[in-house]
């Protein structure tokens, strides 16, 4: 039994992102292959078990207890010990070091903005689901890219969240590029959809149960076979396999 912690995506040789999934267990963690037309077959549990803590930046240990939860994806004593967890709560600003973006990205029919790091500007789009984005503000401080966030939000009527339902939506066309050119804004748009090893995924999305068959896509935190498309819920608990495909739980 392991619990989800979230989907990760690395670039391959060709310069195109790639996607893996990443499992918490008792012990350990294990890392598993999205690979397109591999057989897959595993259930996401109406259960959670906690995924650990990081005490650094881009380090995770494993909670020792494996601990069920009934929300989130850790428990008390690992969101004790979790830097992010100040981050979430404001008590702990971001990296004040760093040079921070605000971005827009549509998702399916939808607009967002957001904030995130600037070198790790596209890997956020493609954690996300993005189809298209652009950077619209650039080399500004963690408190000055929220500042900005929060008001070209209210100003524009954009969303800082999107559902994950509208992400296996119909895209259209490029809202992103239409919204700068209304705005009078600058900034380069960005296909996504060429920027990973995936198709489009199915549009019928699920939360929980059985996902078998054939990969087809991975988009943002979603694996798609050709008739299913299963949410990546950080903490809910998936079942070991009872037949073969995804190996290795």
């Amino acid at each position: 039994m392991h619990s989800i912690v979230k989907v990760i995506w690395s670039k391959n040789s060709n310069d195109k992102w790639y996607a893996k999934l990443f499992l918490a267990g008792k012990h350990s963690f294990k890392t598993i292959p999205l690979i397109q037309g591999d057989e897959i077959n595993f259930e996401v549990m109406n259960q959670r078990r906690c995924t650990g803590y990081s005490e650094k930046i881009g380090e995770r240990t494993p909670c020792p207890r494996f601990n069920k939860i009934q929300k989130g994806s850790k428990c008390f004593y690992c969101s004790k010990k979790d830097i992010y967890t100040e981050y979430v709560r404001g008590n702990r600003g971001m990296d004040t070091d760093k040079k921070f973006s605000v971005y827009l990205v549509q998702i399916g029919s939808r607009l967002k903005v957001g904030v995130t790091r600037s070198e790790k500007l596209e890997r956020r789009w493609v954690e996300q689901g993005a189809d298209f984005a652009a950077e619209i503000f650039s080399e500004l401080t963690s408190e000055k890219a929220l500042e900005k966030e929060k008001m070209f939000s209210s100003n524009n009527s954009v969303s800082q969240r999107i559902r994950k339902e509208e992400k296996v939506t119909k895209t259209g066309g490029n809202l992103v590029k239409k919204f700068l050119q209304d705005k009078g804004l600058d900034g380069d748009t960005v296909d996504m959809r060429k920027c990973t090893v995936y198709p489009k995924p199915s549009k019928n999305l699920r939360r929980k149960g059985r996902l078998t068959g054939k990969i087809r896509s991975v988009k943002g935190q979603i694996i798609s076979t050709k008739r299913v498309s299963m949410v990546m819920t950080s903490g809910k608990v998936v079942k070991k396999p009872v037949q073969k495909g995804l190996t290795g739980f």
